[in-house]
């Protein structure tokens, strides 16, 4: 039996299914509404005596792995790891074990350790500013919350007496090890220990609050590694995802009390960042749960800096003065993520852990008054404008027009035009003609053809490259192109696009370095790529090196242009094979060539709709 056929025989697909969807019993099977569309009428179906899945409506199914993968949004790999270990299946070498188990387990018993000593009088101190927080018992246990006793050889002697190695308990960051002396000492000291676990709840590190008055750092994490890395962590998020998921509704609040407290009050969905800006992999995280993200922002100035400068958008300084913000790159993950993201601002001095001890139903009021994000920047900024300087006035329309050119649905953009005409009191046709003003291409022109390079791929293999090349350095163009093939029916890019064998095989890693948070897709490619694929990827960046200087809707349009292509080929290539099929084949065959041959014609059809609407469209808008 392999160790598949091993966790399939432990787990019942009717339990597993059962915590996702209400099952109702019907005759030996159940039914429910499938969690995967919008499903009116009962027509997903679970087989218990086959453990098998499927979907009338949708055509989706398979067994305990594929709902996992298709409802979790997680490769082969990891539904492998999270069923195994649901079904008490220990994974050997080769079967995707944890390469960080043995670190894993090393936290685990730290944080042990460090909740062992909330309980003694040296935790006293800790244990009571915990409870002047507002947490109770039950909280305190559920988040595993400790005490970092004073002292720089606690943890160190503890684990020395066990049999710990001190390379072992620096690798977990544990201790630190001076670089001159050589000395290593207890990194938490005299501390409120938060445990850091990932998404599936697995150890990954530490947060801790110092209890000194004047302690400097006041948070203190653990170093940045491989289980503990700042931009791909959420505290919280291991509890929080069934709510979010239920309420479809996710929100990053601040710090990791904020997140304690609203889960205590059973607004569970709350979530934070490691005392750091928001990144793309933690909405990407966020968005397998609830496209819908609200900003819990401080009221002041600073607070709202802090939390806009999120995203990864770097602040740019201007002639000196003071940094100023790009929203433009806030905006694109937006749009490229296709997430709902909305803000929405506290009272003046209060925390989220202050508001619902003090009125849980004013936190619900909050929320439901969140706004748009774009809603909440126009505002903002504008209530910073001198409406008296018409230099000021005209910056700032261009600056929001400039974002305004990044929405890409034309009734959502319509509203926001209208609004900023508000604003600056001015008329709409006006703001409109702002943004749809082309701007002055700053790119470089193309160089000719240098007499010395190499001679050119076939036609469709560069073009092929190219479509990669365009792809897979922007993850920006890949989701634009999606949308538009969405809206005119058209499959997203996929690896069938591509027919090249080295092409295919390099965009099914590009695929599984999206869909792992270990480390950056980058970084995934270097480690995953054999030298003949390292090859083609280099092949695939150089076809396009003229190309990066285009704007990236440019970019994207030409890519678009590239998938129509290609798929047109395709197809045609198809429809002839069919007719000719057709032809020889005999009258009870030929019912079925004709069906292929009419879903090819829409298909072509369909295409060429695309096309027509990428040449007729306006960069700006795609």
């Amino acid at each position: 039996m392999t160790v598949v056929d091993d966790i399939k025989a432990r787990v019942d697909i009717v339990d597993l299914i059962g915590e996702y969807v209400e099952l109702r019993r019907s005759g030996k099977n159940y039914i429910a509404r499938c969690p995967f569309h919008d499903d009116r009428t009962p027509s997903f179906v679970v087989f218990p005596e086959t453990q098998t899945w499927r979907c009338f409506g949708c055509g989706k199914g398979g067994d305990v792995f594929t709902f996992l993968q298709e409802r979790e949004n997680l490769d082969f790999r990891e539904a492998l790891q999270v069923l195994a270990r649901r079904a008490g299946v220990v994974l050997h070498q080769g079967h995707a074990a944890d390469p960080h188990a043995p670190l894993r387990e090393l936290l685990e018993e730290a944080s042990l350790f460090f909740r062992h000593h909330l309980t003694t009088e040296q935790g006293r101190v800790a244990y009571a500013y915990l409870r002047d927080r507002g947490l109770n018992d039950a909280t305190i246990e559920a988040f595993g919350l400790g005490y970092a006793p004073a002292g720089y050889e606690n943890l160190l002697r503890h684990f020395l007496a066990q049999g710990r190695s001190v390379d072992d308990l620096v690798a977990a960051g544990l201790v630190s090890r001076n670089d001159d002396t050589g000395r290593v000492y207890d990194r938490f000291r005299h501390r409120v220990m938060f445990p850091i676990r990932d998404e599936r709840g697995r150890m990954a590190g530490f947060g801790a609050r110092t209890l000194e008055p004047d302690g400097v750092p006041k948070y203190l994490n653990s170093p940045q590694g491989p289980l503990f890395d700042k931009s791909r962590l959420l505290y919280g998020l291991d509890k929080a995802k069934s709510a979010i998921r239920r309420r479809d509704l996710a929100v990053v609040v601040e710090g990791y009390m904020d997140v304690i407290a609203l889960h205590q009050a059973g607004h569970d969905y709350a979530v934070a960042p490691m005392g750091t800006a928001l990144t793309e992999h933690h909405l990407r995280l966020l968005k397998r749960y609830s496209k819908r993200i609200v900003l819990a922002l401080d009221p002041d100035a600073a607070g709202r800096r802090a939390m806009l400068r999120s995203l990864e958008v770097a602040e740019r300084a201007t002639d000196g003065q003071e940094p100023v913000l790009d929203m433009r790159g806030f905006v694109r993950y937006e749009q490229r993520l296709d997430v709902q993201l909305r803000v929405v601002t506290l009272p003046e001095g209060v925390d989220p852990d202050e508001l619902v001890r003090r009125d849980p139903t004013q936190w619900e009021q909050r929320l439901a008054q969140a706004r748009p994000l774009l809603l909440f920047v126009m505002d903002w900024r504008a209530a910073e404008l001198d409406p008296h300087d018409p230099r000021e006035r005209a910056r700032f329309a261009q600056e929001m027009a400039d974002l305004l050119r990044l929405v890409a649905n034309p009734v959502e953009r319509e509203a926001y035009i209208r609004h900023l005409a508000d604003l600056l009191g001015t008329s709409y046709a006006s703001v409109a003609a702002l943004v749809t003003q082309r701007r002055p291409a700053r790119g470089r022109p193309r160089s000719k053809t240098d007499p010395g390079a190499a001679p050119p791929t076939p036609r469709a293999p560069r073009r092929e490259q190219v479509l990669l090349g365009l792809l897979l350095t922007d993850a920006n163009v890949q989701a634009r192109v999606d949308r538009c093939l969405r809206a005119v029916g058209l499959p997203p890019v996929g690896v069938d696009d591509f027919r090249h064998g080295p092409h295919r095989a390099l965009w099914q890693v590009w695929q599984r370095a999206l869909e792992q948070f270990e480390v950056s897709e980058d970084e995934y490619l270097a480690r995953h790529l054999d030298p003949s694929l390292a090859a083609v990827w280099q092949a695939c960046q150089a076809a396009v090196a003229e190309l990066r200087t285009h704007a990236p809707a440019r970019r994207a349009r030409e890519a678009l242009l590239l998938v129509l292509h290609l798929r047109r080929e395709a197809y045609k290539q198809e429809l002839d094979q069919r007719i000719a099929l057709m032809r020889l084949a005999p009258p009870s065959e030929q019912a079925a060539h004709l069906e292929a041959i009419q879903r090819a014609q829409v298909v072509l059809k369909n295409i060429d709709v695309a096309e027509q609407h990428a040449k007729c469209t306006t960069e700006e808008v795609l």
